[in-house]
């Protein structure tokens, strides 16, 4: 039997409200959560990240890290790989790699 995969990819979706026909829920890379579409744009990624992680604890119970990434990011997997891999496994379950970033826009009267 196959190892398993080293890394597995899902897009996340906020599908909530959409009809359970829609061809978005079955695409086989894609995660269609009960988030809706129209939830704000503070709120709505933040319930979909939560969704995810929620999923992949469940789905991938032997993973030892879950990641995300927006959908216009490169990824280069060879070099994330090693960087987790060097990751103390004492440190591991505790460990957040990568950068955050966030924008703001101040509006005035």
């Amino acid at each position: 039997s196959d190892p398993p995969p080293a890394i597995a990819v899902a897009f996340v979706l906020r599908c909530g409200g959409l009809p359970a026909d829609a061809p978005e829920r079955s695409e086989p890379l894609v995660l269609c959560t009960g988030v809706s579409a129209n939830e704000a744009r503070f709120r709505g990624p933040i319930l979909a990240l939560l969704a995810w992680f929620r999923h992949a604890e469940r789905a991938y119970p032997t993973a030892s890290f879950f990641c995300k990434a927006d959908d216009d990011t490169f990824v280069h997997l060879p070099v994330i790989l090693s960087h987790l891999r060097a990751i103390p496994a004492a440190a591991a379950p505790h460990a957040i790699y990568g950068t955050f970033s966030w924008w703001h826009v101040l509006q005035h009267p």
